[in-house]
């Protein structure tokens, strides 16, 4: 693999100097590794977190409450609760993250003073819709098609501060994640996984196949699993330390 910094030089991933120059680039020091194993997974492991630990994270003061975190199949929480990524993984939760233009304008227009600029976000893919509403929360569930490449959208994505932090010419903003968990409930884009495997290219017309409606019994089921869910994290909650 080869890393191009900004100036445009160039380092190979396997040449020793990529940590320094990685530590000078960040101002802070860093090594560069390969990812572990499948098979080791106590390399994945990570320190329980604390309730201080969380606010943290997402920006939190202490009177605010935590992010729900229901939204989560139970068994994704379980790994996530033990390991910092998915195990075999680079990233935090789903593979893919998607988000529309539509979601940026909605939230700019909630906050004009701050730039909702989508390099705050890091999505992988980055839809154009028209108007300006969180149009991709109602994907979640179905199919997004391209012509040769498909996802299947899962759950809104929650933010932590990342996005307020100063990325080249964008500022530091905490306004940026205090608008999103007011108008958006901590969330903002979608995760995915991919369903078919394929070339997306700029411009590609998407197609949503939106999930087949529920019947009655199985509204009852997933609002009972629902509930479930949130009493065991009701559970976690009162377990977890509160660190400092």
């Amino acid at each position: 693999m080869i890393v191009v910094f900004p100036d445009g030089s160039e380092v190979r991933s396997s040449d020793p100097a990529i940590h320094d120059r990685l530590s000078e680039l960040i101002g802070k020091p860093a090594t560069l590794e390969p990812l572990p194993a499948l098979s080791e997974k106590g390399r994945y492991r990570t320190p329980q977190a604390t309730k201080a630990d969380i606010r943290r994270q997402f920006a939190l003061a202490d009177d605010e409450p935590l992010p729900d975190f229901s939204m989560f199949p139970v068994r994704k929480l379980a790994e996530l609760a033990r390991y910092a990524t998915p195990v075999g993984a680079l990233y935090d939760a789903y593979p893919i993250l998607l988000m529309t233009r539509a979601s940026l304008r909605a939230m700019a227009e909630r906050s004009p003073s701050s730039q909702f600029d989508v390099r705050r976000f890091r999505p992988n893919v980055l839809i154009d819709v028209d108007g300006a509403e969180l149009a991709e929360f109602a994907w979640c569930g179905g199919r997004l098609r391209a012509p040769s490449v498909a996802f299947d959208t899962e759950i809104p994505a929650l933010r932590c501060s990342i996005p307020t932090r100063r990325q080249g010419d964008l500022p530091a903003d905490p306004d940026v994640l205090r608008t999103i968990n007011a108008h958006a409930d901590h969330c903002l884009g979608v995760y995915a996984n991919v369903a078919t495997a394929g070339t997306l290219a700029e411009g590609d017309p998407l197609e949503l196949e939106p999930s087949a409606a529920p019947s009655a019994t199985v509204a009852v089921a997933r609002s009972g699993a629902t509930a479930l869910k949130r009493g065991t994290l009701r559970v976690i909650d009162a377990l977890m330390p509160r660190g400092h």
